[in-house]
């Protein structure tokens, strides 16, 4: 990546800082903002295609095309370096600062997009933009307002869905995350993305343990919507659970990730034998081990969209 890349994306975060005026003027502005960063990024594709484009051709003092190549690898792993030791990843907060930095406060958008660039240079479990659509278009086709969320890491899947719904009258989201760094970090950025707790609780501990307060949470009342993105195995007792304590009714609509990739059969074969209809939604596996597994090939996975019918 070339060091005008650099500049670019240094201009547009000094455009992209909230602004403190009215709240009439906050919205010109960011409609500014957001047409900044748009154009911003705009120009960065544009120079990135250019520079790599440029790289391959030999150069006039007789250059061969690896050499310009090799000098493209020696200026990208530099750009890498810099983006490690200004942004390092020791521990999973790490992120927060990056996001605060990079994004918008109150632009859920703009916090995914930061997010999406921080996990392109540490790969990691995350929903990803693909599946993010997949999770947005189920959404916005059945405006569900009571909503579970097991396995909710950093808050990426729940900032979407908050985002998607937020027009929703009386949407609530209700997470469940097992690791207690991970759900600080998802409660931190949902407010920075303008998410309070009206609108979303974020609890901690093992999803199958936290059933009754996800119960007490939604007024002892079913979900029209459950999102299971934890431990493949979990897939199934979990749903059972759910079913058990009332809280999947005729219509509830059980979105899974990952069910071919790690996979979890069983939970599929549950599915079709309890009263489900299921479309399962095609998507690559979202966890890139190329940087450092040479031997990695890419993998196909889905997510499972199901319909509670009885």
């Amino acid at each position: 990546m070339s060091r005008s890349l650099q500049s670019i994306i240094h201009a547009s975060n000094h455009d992209a800082q909230p602004s403190s005026s009215s709240s009439s003027s906050s919205r010109v502005r960011t409609t500014a903002i957001t047409r900044r960063r748009s154009n911003a990024m705009s120009a960065i594709v544009f120079i990135a295609i250019q520079n790599r484009a440029d790289t391959k051709k030999t150069t006039d003092d007789g250059k061969s095309a690896r050499a310009a190549d090799e000098e493209e690898k020696v200026s990208e792993r530099e750009w890498n370096q810099d983006f490690y030791q200004q942004w390092p990843n020791a521990k999973p907060a790490d992120i927060i600062q990056f996001v605060e930095a990079k994004a918008v406060r109150g632009d859920a958008k703009s916090v995914l997009e930061a997010m999406d660039i921080f996990w392109t240079f540490y790969p990691t479990y995350n929903l990803g933009k693909t599946k993010q659509k997949i999770l947005r278009d189920v959404e916005q086709k059945n405006r569900p307002k009571k909503l579970i969320e097991f396995g909710t890491f950093l808050g990426y899947s729940a900032i979407a869905t908050c985002d998607e719904l937020r027009d929703v009258d009386g949407f609530y989201l209700v997470c469940v995350e097992a690791e207690p760094l991970h759900a600080e970090v998802a409660v931190k950025l949902l407010k920075f993305s303008g998410f309070e707790e009206d609108r979303v609780a974020v609890i901690t501990g093992s999803a199958n343990a936290q059933i009754p307060k996800v119960k007490e949470l939604l007024n002892k009342e079913a979900a029209d919507q459950i999102f299971l993105d934890h431990c493949k195995p979990c897939l199934r007792p979990d749903l059972e659970s759910l079913e058990e304590y009332g809280l999947v009714h005729k219509g509830t609509c059980v979105i899974a990730d990952n069910v071919l990739y790690p996979g979890a059969p069983d939970y599929l074969a549950y599915l079709d034998a309890n009263g489900y209809e299921t479309e399962l939604k095609k998507a690559p596996f979202e966890y890139d081990r190329s940087n450092w597994d040479k031997s990695w090939t890419p993998k196909e996975d889905a997510m499972s969209v199901s319909i509670k019918l009885v």
